[in-house]
């Protein structure tokens, strides 16, 4: 958590050892597509924040070309891509996540796709979305996507995943 992924001083160095000492593939786990593709990766998941230019820009402070460009460029260069946004319902709306799917769609319909309920942060106005909403936004999303998926955590549930999956349960073995 903090800061861009891809915008990292040494990221060349780590993906060329990685790759060419190691022999390991090389994943982004999270990235806003800033610097992708890039030499010696192999995949990257890209957290969109919206389709439309205004909220996008509202967002990030940036025009949304160089983040939707870099994912188009990567994707066609080969390399293996997965998208996700954040459903923030009142903010980033149904709209948003159709908008963002039609875009992936025309590059490749299976393209890996996650929606990320809204999980409430203090201060702000906006909802965690509803369960319905949930299935509205993946309903939405399946019009132009083959696979995808959608997580609708509880606060608690984010500070602590192993409520929700054992496979983030931590056992002591010494």
């Amino acid at each position: 958590m903090g800061g861009e992924t891809s915008l990292a001083p040494n990221l060349d160095e780590l993906l060329a050892f990685a790759k060419e000492e190691l022999g390991a593939k090389t994943k982004l786990g999270h990235t806003n597509g800033t610097r992708i593709p890039t030499e010696n990766l192999d995949y990257a998941n890209v957290g969109f924040k919206a389709w439309s230019r205004d909220l996008h820009y509202k967002i990030t402070g940036k025009p949304k070309d160089l983040i939707y460009t870099n994912f188009e460029n990567a994707w066609e260069s080969g390399m293996e891509m997965e998208a996700n946004i954040v459903y923030v319902p009142g903010f980033v709306g149904l709209g948003e996540i159709e908008g963002l799917c039609s875009f992936l769609s025309g590059l490749d319909d299976s393209i890996p796709f996650r929606i990320s309920g809204y999980i409430p942060v203090p201060g702000q106005p906006w909802k965690r979305p509803t369960n319905k909403q949930i299935e509205d936004a993946k309903d939405a999303a399946c019009k132009y996507m083959k696979n995808v998926h959608a997580s609708h955590l509880t606060i608690e549930e984010a500070l602590d995943l192993s409520m929700r999956d054992d496979r983030f349960n931590v056992e002591v073995l010494v």
